[in-house]
């Protein structure tokens, strides 16, 4: 049973985690083999390689037991030796440690039930996947365990349901799961209890659990090892407190002995599996990629539209509020939960790819939600504590508001007719996902050329080009069987991959200050080009010596559907310090390493300017 006072929170855990299982359920990715997939399938590799196959290091079943739809190569997931003699998994091997139980689970269940027990069919996506659900619905609950010994029930209760369906916690403890961040959340959960409980009371037994802890950490994600700083830190506030928890290490030496040699015992495993397939004992294996320490992207991780934290996780600028009111009333928590924020805020947007790929928001931050709920937590007790009602109607009413817009963001990332677009985000097409749940196909321009010309009406436009392709004697290739309107089309194949329709300097159209071009097309595919990078494109831009001065392209195949004549139109601002050298050019472009044709007709070039 509950005690009476805990309950709230007690029923509010229940029925997210509630909540958690229903959504899973609802999606059925592991119906699809969308789990083992991408990142996953790297971190998953080790088990069926070790256990089934017996292959860590040539991987070469891989060509035989790749499921229907999964195409990626070994390179993806694995780094070639220089001898060319086999592979070395490009991930650590945390996360197959923590899938290990399920994965067994899921092995046991395939070879007496299912025809492919080759750890990658339907049991092990099954078991994979509620796995990790378990762990986030673990993790949640060692939150509100530690979290009640600080703060009320009902304020516990709250910072709950904010985490869970206010920030992007929620798509990576559901639809995204089996990537490393919820289970990571969960152990980071764990850390910060055992870490309260051994200044309670210091015991070999918590010592020891701590530095497994932060060696698992590490073997999921090296780079978080930083949370070693939350123990060490932790209750350290001034210069008495700092003497007091050195007489406490000083008396409990032995703790901090076997906490290191527990930490180094876990790492060990990623050593031997270096040594024993590299030959080296610590061994590089993300190639080109890296860190870039001189130059972090602490700007755009926070704020910018392409993938910043506060800008489509709006929730966390409450945490990072709260630690006003922590520091108030709890200094001994505060300086541990800020040095370790801090310090892998900087660690995270250093890595030179710093958005991450393909995640919703910014997903390397998502497992120091457990450390932020602190002074999430901080900041609700203090806004319920307010004698203000209206305060605390203000608030409450932006937190809901920003649960609804989570709500969506997650919605379009993970639902079959979702708009999120997770590499591409600017903040045209952010206003545009928030302001509708149907996002059309052709709304994606935004994504390309995000200008849009307000009040035409008010400019003047003259034309610059038109071309109907009615010339079959003309620069261009032209075709019969594929035209728009009229007797013929445009053909832009391999035969010549740039098309140009205007090239000219600025002086020969001589455009007002704050003009725009309209550039407008018809254009059609037959045979769709799934690489969005390899993607027919209309570019328009101005060019000054060796660099592009202004530049947008919109990319054709993501615009429509094949067989289908789409009216292309987007605008262009011109800058306002244009030179009469600097050259306007406007022309169609395939891919070097695309053979898709693509079909224009009636291209217009249309200047507008201020009357």
């Amino acid at each position: 049973m509950q005690p009476a006072n805990h309950r709230i929170s007690f029923y509010v855990w229940a029925i997210l985690c509630y909540i958690l299982l229903q959504l899973a359920h609802l999606k059925g990715a592991w119906a699809t083999h969308d789990v083992i997939t991408w990142d996953v399938f790297g971190f998953y590799l080790y088990l069926p390689s070790f256990f089934i196959y017996e292959d860590l290091g040539t991987l070469g079943f891989l060509q035989e037991v790749f499921f229907e739809g999964y195409h990626k190569p070994v390179s993806a997931y694995a780094s070639a030796l220089p001898d060319g003699e086999g592979y070395v998994m490009k991930t650590s091997m945390g996360m197959a440690v923590l899938y290990l139980p399920f994965f067994l689970l899921g092995h046991g269940y395939a070879l007496v039930s299912s025809p492919l027990a080759d750890g990658f069919s339907a049991p092990y996506q099954y078991a994979v996947a509620v796995g990790c659900i378990i762990y986030a619905c673990v993790g949640l609950w060692v939150m509100r365990k530690l979290l009640l010994h600080y703060f009320s029930d009902q304020v516990v209760a709250i910072c709950l349901i904010l985490i869970v369906l206010g920030t992007n916690y929620l798509p990576y403890a559901v639809y995204k799961s089996t990537m490393a961040h919820s289970p990571l959340f969960t152990l980071y959960a764990f850390l910060l209890w055992l870490t309260h409980c051994w200044h309670e009371r210091q015991k070999k037994r918590i010592a020891l659990a701590i530095g497994l802890l932060i060696g698992l950490i590490a073997l999921v994600r090296p780079t978080d090892i930083v949370c070693a700083l939350i123990p060490l830190v932790w209750g350290i506030y001034d210069k008495e407190s700092y003497r007091k928890k050195w007489e406490l290490i000083v008396k409990h030496k032995g703790h901090l002995g076997i906490l290191v040699l527990s930490v180094f015992l876990v790492g060990s495993l990623q050593l031997i599996y270096w040594k024993s397939y590299s030959g080296d004992w610590l061994y590089y294996s993300y190639d080109e990629q890296g860190f870039n320490f001189l130059r972090p992207m602490l700007k755009k991780g926070l704020i910018s539209w392409h993938k910043g934290w506060l800008i489509y996780t709006p929730m966390m600028a409450f945490a990072i509020l709260g630690f006003i009111p922590l520091y108030k009333k709890n200094k001994p928590i505060f300086w541990a939960i800020l040095a370790y924020g801090l310090i892998n805020y900087y660690i995270v947007f250093s890595w030179k790819i710093w958005a991450y790929g393909g995640s919703v928001g910014a997903r390397a931050l998502v497992q120091s939600y457990a450390a932020l709920m602190f002074p999430l937590a901080a900041l609700v007790s203090w806004l319920l504590a307010q004698k203000k009602y209206y305060l605390k109607v203000a608030v409450l009413a932006i937190m809901v508001f920003f649960i609804d817009k989570n709500m969506l963001l997650t919605w379009h990332a993970t639902a079959d007719g979702g708009g999120f677009v997770s590499e591409h985000m600017n903040r045209a097409y952010y206003w545009k996902l928030f302001s509708t749940v149907n996002i059309k196909k052709d709304d994606k321009q935004l994504l390309d050329a995000p200008h849009v010309m307000k009040h035409p009406e008010l400019m003047e436009a003259r034309t610059l080009y038109f071309n109907g392709f009615e010339n079959p004697r003309s620069k261009f290739k032209v075709t019969q069987t594929q035209r728009r309107n009229g007797m013929h089309a445009m053909v832009a194949d391999t035969a010549a991959r740039r098309f140009d329709f205007v090239n000219t300097t600025i002086d020969q159209i001589d455009p007002k200050p704050g003009s725009w071009v309209k550039v407008q097309a018809q254009v059609k595919y037959l045979q769709n080009e799934w690489d969005i990078w390899r993607q027919a494109r209309m570019v328009c831009g101005v060019w000054r010596e060796y660099k592009w001065l202004s530049y947008d392209w919109v990319r054709v195949q993501w615009l429509t559907e094949s067989g289908v004549w789409y009216p292309l139109s987007y605008d262009h601002p011109l800058p306002e310090d244009l030179l009469p050298t600097d050259e306007l050019q406007i022309y169609f472009e395939l891919d070097s390493n695309s053979t898709k044709t693509v079909f224009l007709d009636n291209v217009a070039i249309k200047l507008y300017e201020p009357k």
